[in-house]
């Protein structure tokens, strides 16, 4: 188990959402937006009844995307703040002590969640104490060094782009690697193993239901689509035939 799983799982003890449900609701949210941002472009209100009420969907549509990734931000930077903690703290003190080395002083991790200059300050610290992990030991790649140094500069760019932060970064951060692999391989297996299929919308809430605790996350995504849906279908010939093949492209997928 990683040392970011362990951090994750603490938190989840503690009563915080699991990074599973977060990641399916921001995969889900941003393929929704991305197929409600093309449906929009080709909108023209007051064309038929239901284009009145297609607008205001698809803005739903979009303001639920930009709860779903501030709750997602707000929780990634915790989890990833927790982890580079922890590998200071427990894995390179360790190796430091074996290698019979004394230990520079601890940077003090930031208590609040708008701490965004201590938190800052913190990473930086950390980074330098992962390069002289990866100096110090003779037995390089198998504690911090340049992978957490990574972790830890991402999160550094997670911090200070807070809430703006681009939906690339957050998926470079599920992308990211440690001593021993991914970061996220196990906890988000089936996202990984689903980012080459062709899945309409549609198929990826069906596949992301069986993996996530909160039903209630695809439940509120299918009511929305189910809705947008039944809308194109009761417009006119001309708007079905522009809108309907949007439901089934897969390029307007993120690469996860």
């Amino acid at each position: 188990m990683s040392e970011l799983d362990k951090a994750i799982l603490f938190s989840e003890a503690a009563g915080k959402e699991s990074i599973e449900d977060l990641a399916a609701d921001f995969y889900i949210g941003s393929y929704f937006n991305a197929v409600a941002r093309q449906v929009e472009s080709r909108v023209q209100v007051g064309e038929d009844r239901s284009g009145m009420r297609i607008p205001m969907l698809l803005f739903n549509i979009q303001e639920q995307n930009k709860r779903t990734k501030k709750k997602l931000v707000g929780t990634l930077k915790k989890y990833l703040l927790d982890a580079v903690q922890h590998e200071i703290e427990t894995v390179a003190e360790e190796a430091w002590a074996s290698l019979g080395k004394n230990l520079p002083q601890k940077p003090v991790p930031p208590y609040g969640e708008g701490d965004t200059e201590r938190a800052f300050e913190y990473l930086e610290a950390a980074k330098g104490r992962f390069e002289e992990a990866r100096v110090a030991t003779t037995r390089p790649g198998q504690y911090a060094g340049s992978p957490w140094m990574k972790i830890a500069d991402t999160a550094q760019n997670l911090w200070r782009e807070g809430e703006l932060a681009s939906d690339e970064l957050l998926v470079k951060i599920f992308h990211l690697e440690h001593n021993n692999g991914l970061v996220f391989e196990n906890r988000l297996k089936t996202l990984f193993d689903i980012r080459n299929e062709e899945l309409s919308l549609s198929d990826l809430m069906n596949k992301l239901e069986d993996v996530v605790r909160d039903k209630t996350r695809i439940t509120k995504w299918r009511k929305m689509y189910n809705e947008l849906y039944r809308l194109i279908q009761n417009a006119s010939p001309d708007w079905r035939a522009k809108l309907l093949p949007l439901f089934k492209k897969t390029e307007n997928s993120p690469y996860f």
